[in-house]
Formats: C-alpha cells, sequence, structure tokens
C-alpha cells in the first residue's frame, strides 16, 4: 500500500484466512518495514518496532506495556514497487 501518495509502498497487508493479521510499515520512507502492528478485527493489539532500523525488532508493546519480542523479528526483506500487474486480455478485446 501506499498510504502517503507518493507512489511507493509504505505498507504491507499479511493476510491469514482472508483477513488482515498483521501491517508491516516503513516509517522512515528506507524501502524497509520498521513497524510491525498484529491486530485483532481492525484492532491493533501488539506493536512490535524496529527503533534503530537495524532490520531487527528491538522492542513490543500491547497498549503502553512492554511484552517479550516475538512474531516476526527480522525486518530486512524491502517492501517493493507497487505492481497491479496488467490487463487480462479479455479486457483488450472490444
Amino acid at each position: 500500500m501506499d498510504s502517503n501518495g507518493d507512489g511507493k509502498g509504505d505498507q504491507r497487508q499479511v493476510f491469514e484466512d482472508g483477513k488482515i493479521a498483521r501491517i508491516e510499515a516503513d516509517t522512515n520512507q528506507d524501502g524497509r518495514p520498521d513497524v510491525v502492528q498484529y491486530l485483532s478485527g481492525s484492532s491493533v493489539i501488539r506493536q512490535c518496532q524496529d527503533d534503530n532500523y537495524d532490520g531487527t525488532v528491538d522492542a513490543c508493546f500491547e497498549g503502553e506495556k512492554v511484552v517479550p519480542v516475538s512474531g516476526v523479528t527480522d525486518l530486512h526483506q524491502p517492501l517493493g514497487t507497487l505492481d497491479c500487474g496488467g490487463f487480462d486480455p479479455f479486457w483488450k478485446r472490444r
């Protein structure tokens, strides 16, 4: 997703069982996620973050409470470019 309209992906939504399970977000615009938010429905239940931007989760929180680091801890994979693919040949016939 491009949440700020600059044409670059800054969020990755990860689905499980057809629902968004977590959002990986790039908050410093370096192309890599540095925040992971775990969702229950539309509510954030836990947030983990890479405070020094080295690609590894440093801290996790549930609300304002510090909790042990768990879940996705390696954030080295870039978000990548936005690509919606192409048109199916069906749409090219008129």
